[in-house]
């Protein structure tokens, strides 16, 4: 199934390109590639979080590896589809120097408990969604994941 960008509240809007469908072809006559991949989803979707608040912040991999005080190289690996996750300690110093929230969601994003964590981890609050107002999710199958993770 190919990804779909789905704003809640406002309908799906759904993506198709050339590209995602050669690539569904693959996923679907190669086994061995879709198990790789579903394998490793969370960490891909992380990956591309991390990303997006990097480049909306107008850093460098170079220059928030030194501001974290990491090598460029392992800022590249969290960056990375492949490999381990991080753990939350990396991800809530990479998201404070990008000055860009961490949220934890569970449950149902609209109505689900939003935890946000501060970059101390001193501060948590709950939040609930209104559907006007809840981040944009990107779903495949069974599993979501939002854009502002």
């Amino acid at each position: 199934m190919p990804f779909r960008r789905i704003n809640p509240g406002f309908g799906d809007v759904a993506v198709a390109d050339p590209l995602r469908e050669l690539q569904n072809e693959v996923l679907a006559e190669r086994e061995d590639v879709r198990l790789a991949r579903e394998k490793s989803r969370l960490k891909r979707a992380i990956a591309m979080a991390l990303v997006g608040v990097r480049k909306k912040a107008g850093l460098t991999q170079t220059e928030l590896a030194k501001q974290a005080g990491w090598d460029k190289a392992y800022v590249s690996r969290l960056e990375g589809a492949s490999g381990g996750l991080p753990e939350l300690e990396t991800l809530m110093r990479y998201t404070s120097i990008c000055r860009a929230p961490l949220r934890l969601a569970i449950g149902d994003i609209v109505r689900g408990n939003v935890i946000e964590l501060a970059p101390d981890g001193a501060a948590a609050a709950e939040t609930t969604y209104e559907a006007a107002e809840a981040p944009a999710v990107y779903e495949s199958s069974s599993r979501a994941y939002t854009s502002e993770s």
